[in-house]
């Protein structure tokens, strides 16, 4: 019989294997043992190899372990195991484990992996042995180290294992007890009728669900699996004899992979154009419980000239000797890699069996062009590496083949140099190598993985699912605003969007798995070009520009011009430079040297660009020339030879070429270029122009404008003149002011420079030159000069002001420039004159308005001032209160406001003041308190007052008698307390520990000998508490305890003389008398009786203390 216990207590059995007092390395040998340690050829699963816990072997071990006493089975609990386990179970390392003394007897399994960590195996009730049989057998393909095992022996009485059962619920399983799910979809699983042993009962279920979690107790139980993959659940069950189950039944669950959304779409779609959303390109993901067939890891490819440089793969999940029987079995091989000089390299795959096919072979083209994105720097700093693929069923060409013309190789599937079926006989479990072979110095590269993909099918034991996905409607669809147009199967539709901004588009996929998944694409709604144009242009002589302004959000990407650097004359360009500057930026130089060379430079629309030339350091050599063409391929700049040093060219440029916004002019009549956005012109005739804007592809972007384009007449401007004007004066046309009759035509330009209206207004705009302007094109600017003298004097009033009750505010007046004596001053349309006034304003608040008069006529600005008078004194009033005597009460000044701070608080009473906010009042009889508040300027005093009361007093002094004597003393107490209904309650407290609630008098009993304290505390009924103490008023003396004996109690004649020994305590005199023979007041006394006549004789000892207290004791 087989027990499968999990170990509760893992950590501590880890903790504690070494104190067990022997340890049993697996060998091959049979041996007796009911304690110890289990434990693998290297000492366990620890970590320092040499030592107790290295790493195991991979030599086979046949292992019999056996209790020492008859009846009893060996138990060996797993506390840590982990051995290799391969995707191919027949290349997993095993330790199987059999139920006897010898590997003939029935198998208790074959564990790999951590399988065992956590349960124990016990021999069954049909092992008549008690031995455990345990066979190793590691595969010897593991690709590296692995901890081993640890494990406790024990022998125990064997049991009968229960019997499991499970099923899965829901969703319904097929035959085979498999389902389909969804991540994170809930699976009921159900124990299908598990049983125990005759004469046992079932304890406990556990549930392990293959994701790590393993879940006790629960008979049925609801689980969620969070990643996609296969999991085996299991259910073993308990007994109440700790038995558990030999048999599983796996329940295998499928979770669905999660697709790749390829969704194509229209990512900037114009306002009212059309658009596109295609979900077609979704992809199912394939899960596999295969092991990655890659190698990652960066390996640096230097730039030795012959070197050989290998990165190895290990495979060993294929059956023992497999081979690569069909071509078609090899899917491809992938690597993602960079380097700066392809034509360098040669590079070959090498399997097991020592085949090699080149890929790509040294000679067969492609040159300088880059694999990747390569930093040809110098630097040894990684670049960014490309995927490529050689495949058997490529037909597109090698390497070579592909590279004309390209800078950079792009990514995707090639055709190899060689035939890739010359890897056909290969052995596919070992080491598999990528060999490159660089035959150039100079160039150097890095590979960051590189992989085999090989048919799943021949891969044994290996679980693969890819759910599918239908492309028909009720499978796949799309959900979003503007559609105008969706396909059959709900994949593609299209959209014309009515309104600006970014919308999204929903595309969702189910697969067979009954699972749904979406992805959210947003489309942004952009307007399309934006022309603006001057309504007319006037020009003079025979030529004009068209220059509009264009605002585009459709972003189509920057386009590529082409600067040109050549001489005229044949000579070289001799190392003169041009620099260009993008946006105001430096961007880079062009430079050549004995060649005409071309730039090519991206660029985007709207960018303005600006050439500065620099002579050669050499000498400037004549004739040369710079050109600029731009997308189109137009020509539209070419400097002539003999540039001079500087900037020879500063304009904003559009891209107009394929895939650009196009551009035409309509009529073309007399324009330089139709087709660019900014043009020249030499047509003479009064016409009407207008410009065409569509980006490439999006037809419903059309955009327009229109311009009046003709020759110019060459206004009148009149005459300079000048004037001087009161600032009071009204606002006035300066055409009126010009001399002779300007034509108005052109644009008045203030003294700061800024094109202002012909309306100067005096109270508002600057005096100075006025500029009378106008400038037609091709034609010399003409201008008159109009100069504005304001006779300006401005007024400003003090600073708004605040005043208490009763106060009076001082209000000025002031004048920037020189006033004169014949100012006057009106505030409040003559209730007040002059520069300086004093009021005491009746309303809150009072506006006082100024204005002031002078010169000729001329007025000053108004300006107010507005006299705000603060609020009276106001504080919260106080409540009389009641108190006891003693008590104190803080007070303070509440919600006080108004007049101007800092307030001063007066607290006064008949017999106190005392100045502050907050005091603290302890009066010893009622009194009244009154607080007067102040302020800083003339607002009137308040007062509030309020009254403080005493309670009415009790009296708790007290008297007593008797209060003196040998113990115990009863002593009396009377309290003083005159009015007894006013008492709420009474305590004496005797000063021995005892009290008493007696109202105004109490007796007590002193039992104990000693001097005490008496304390009375009386509560009135209104709360207050009275108290008095009498110390030492109560004295209670030590009563003698009278005791004695003698050095014999009985004598024999004729000895009749006893010592006595006095016993007592508290004894300060003593009386004894001895029958009727005598007395004795001695402390220890010696007395003879009469010696003639026997007898028994009665002695009394009488003790007294010098408080008069007596004791008395006789003894015959």
């Amino acid at each position: 019989m087989m027990k499968l216990k999990r170990l509760v207590a893992v950590f501590f059995m880890i903790m504690s294997l070494s104190a067990f007092s022997q340890n049993y390395e697996i060998n091959n040998e049979v041996v007796t043992a009911c304690g110890g340690a289990f434990l693998d050829d290297s000492g366990g699963a620890g970590d320092a190899p040499g030592t107790s816990g290295a790493d195991y072997t991979i030599t086979s071990y046949t292992y019999t372990i056996c209790p020492d006493s008859p009846g009893d089975v060996i138990s060996v609990d797993f506390a840590l195991f982990s051995v290799y386990q391969s995707p191919n179970p027949n290349n997993s390392d095993y330790l199987s484990v059999f139920d006897g003394d010898n590997t003939g007897e029935n198998t208790l399994g074959g564990y790999t992996g951590t399988a065992l960590q956590g349960l124990s195996i016990t021999g069954t009730v049909n092992n008549t042995s008690g031995c455990l049989t345990f066979v190793f057998n590691p595969s010897g393909t593991s690709p590296g180290t692995f901890a081993g095992w640890e494990a406790i022996i024990s022998c125990t009485t064997p049991c009968a294992n229960p019997t499991s059962a499970s099923t899965i619920s829901d969703p319904t399983p097929d035959l085979e007890n498999s389902v389909s799910v969804c991540l994170n979809q809930p699976i009921s699983f159900e124990d299908a009728g598990s049983f125990a042993a005759d004469g046992f009962t079932l304890e406990n279920y556990i549930w392990n669900f293959d994701d790590g979690t393993i879940v006790e107790g629960q008979q049925n139980i609801e689980h969620a699996f969070s990643e996609p993959g296969e999991y085996i659940v299991t259910l073993t069950v308990e007994d109440n004899n700790g038995c558990q189950n030999l048999n599983l039944i796996p329940l295998q669950v499928l979770v669905s992979t999660i697709p790749i959304f390829n969704t194509d779409f229209s990512s900037e779609v114009c306002l009212g154009g059309e658009g596109y959303v295609n979900g077609s390109p979704v992809q199912s993901q394939t899960w596999s419980a295969l092991p990655p067939q890659v190698v990652a890891g960066e390996t640096y490819l230097p730039d030795d000239a012959g070197a050989s440089y290998t990165s190895e793969l290990v495979f060993d999940f294929f059956e023992e000797g497999q081979t690569l029987d069909d071509c078609d079995d090899l899917l491809n091989l992938t690597i993602n890699m960079e380097h700066s000089y392809m034509g360098d390299l040669q590079i070959q795959i090498n399997c097991p069996s020592g085949n090699t096919v080149v890929l790509v072979e040294f000679g067969d083209g492609g040159g300088g062009t880059f694999l990747g994105e390569a930093l040809d720097d110098g630097s040894l700093d990684p670049g960014i590496g490309y995927d490529y693929n050689w495949d058997p069923e490529a037909t597109n060409g090698n390497w070579g083949d592909n590279s004309a013309g390209v800078d950079i190789l792009p990514e995707g599937s090639y055709e190899s140099s060689y035939d890739m079926c010359g890897l056909v006989g290969c052995e596919l479990n070992g080491e598999w190598s990528i060999e490159i072979i660089d035959n150039i110095g100079a160039d150097n590269g890095y590979i960051f993985e590189w992989g085999l993909n090989f048919n799943p099918e021949i891969m044994p034991g290996i679980t693969t699912f890819t759910p599918s996905i239908g492309l028909e409607l009720d499978s796949t669809w799309v959900e979003g605003p503007f559609i105008t147009n969706t396909s059959s199967d709900g994949n593609f539709l299209d959209i014309m969007p009515t309104a600006l901004g970014d919308y999204e588009y929903v595309f969702s996929a189910a697969n067979n798995f009954g699972c749904t998944f979406d992805t959210t694409i947003v489309v942004e709604v952009v307007n399309g070009p934006q022309i603006t144009l001057p309504e007319e242009l006037g020009f003079c002589g025979s030529e004009f520009d068209l220059v509009p302004e264009i605002v585009n959000d459709f972003d189509q990407g920057p386009c590529t011009y082409i600067f040109t650097l050549g001489n005229e004359n044949g000579n070289s360009f001799d190392d003169s430079q041009v620099e260009l500057f993008i946006d105001g930026v430096f961007s880079e130089t062009l430079t050549t040297f004995n060649v005409e060379q071309e730039f090519e430079v991206a660029l985007n629309t709207g960018a303005e660009i600006s050439l500065e030339y620099v002579f050669s350091p050499w000498g400037e050599v004549a004739g040369n020339f710079v050109t600029i063409t731009n997308d189109a391929g137009v020509e539209f700049f070419n400097s002539g030879p003999g540039l001079a040093e500087g900037e020879i060219f500063n304009e904003v440029i559009y891209c107009s070429g394929p895939g650009q916004v196009q551009y035409s002019w309509s009529p073309i009549d007399g324009l330089d270029n139709p087709n660019a956005p900014s043009t020249s012109g030499d047509n003479t005739d009064p016409t009407t122009y207008t410009l065409s804007a569509i980006p490439e592809g999006h037809p419903g972007c059309e955009a327009t404008a229109s311009i009046y384009v003709f020759p110019q007449v060459i206004p009148d401007l009149g005459e300079d003149a000048g004037i001087t004007i009161c600032a009071s004066s009204e606002p006035f046309s300066m055409f009126q002011q010009l001399e002779g009759t300007p034509d108005e035509v052109g644009t008045w330009l203030n003294p700061a420079g800024d094109a202002v209206d012909d309306v100067f207004d005096p109270s508002s705009d600057t005096e100075g030159v006025f500029t009378y302007l106008w400038e037609g094109q091709d034609c010399p600017s003409l201008e008159t000069e109009l100069e504005i003298i304001l006779d300006l004097l401005e007024l400003t009033l003090s600073n708004d002001t605040s005043i208490c009750q009763n106060g009076i505010a001082s209000l000025e007046a002031y004048f920037s420039g020189n006033a004169g004596p014949d100012v006057n001053v009106i505030w409040n349309s003559g209730l007040y004159n002059g520069t300086s006034i004093e009021v005491q304003p009746l309303i809150n608040p009072t506006v006082y308005q100024a204005q002031a008069f002078y010169g000729d006529n001329c007025v000053t600005n108004t300006d107010e001032i507005i006299v705000t008078t603060l609020q009276p004194l106001q504080m919260s009033g106080f409540l009389d209160e009641v108190i006891c005597l003693g008590d104190s009460v803080p007070v303070s000044a509440q919600n006080e406001s108004g007049g101007l701070e800092p307030y001063t608080f007066t607290w006064t009473s008949i017999s106190t003041s005392v100045v502050g906010e907050s005091v603290v009042l302890e009066p010893m009889q009622t009194t009244t308190y009154c607080l007067e508040m102040t302020d800083a300027c003339e607002s009137t005093p308040i007062e509030t007052c309020f009254d403080i009361q005493l309670n009415e007093l009790i009296s708790p002094f007290f008297i007593g008698d008797n209060l003196v004597g040998c113990s115990p003393v009863t002593a009396n107490f009377i309290g003083a307390a005159a009015d007894l209904s006013i008492v709420n309650s009474v305590v004496w407290e005797f000063g021995d520990g005892t009290t008493s609630n007696s109202i105004n008098q109490a007796s007590h009993t002193y039992v104990e000998p000693g001097v005490y304290d008496v304390n009375l505390t009386i509560t009135g009924t209104d709360g207050c508490v009275y108290e008095s103490s009498q110390e030492n008023i109560v004295n209670a003396y030590n009563v003698p305890n009278a005791e004695f004996t003698a050095d014999d109690l009985t004598l024999v004649l004729p000895n009749s003389t006893f010592v006595f020994e006095n016993l007592s305590s508290f004894n300060d005199y003593n009386y004894w008398t001895f029958d009727t023979y005598g007395t004795s007041t001695e402390e220890n006394p010696e007395f003879t009786f009469p010696a003639d006549v026997p007898a028994e004789f009665e002695i009394e000892l009488v003790t007294q203390s010098n408080q008069g207290c007596t004791d008395t004791v006789s003894y015959s």
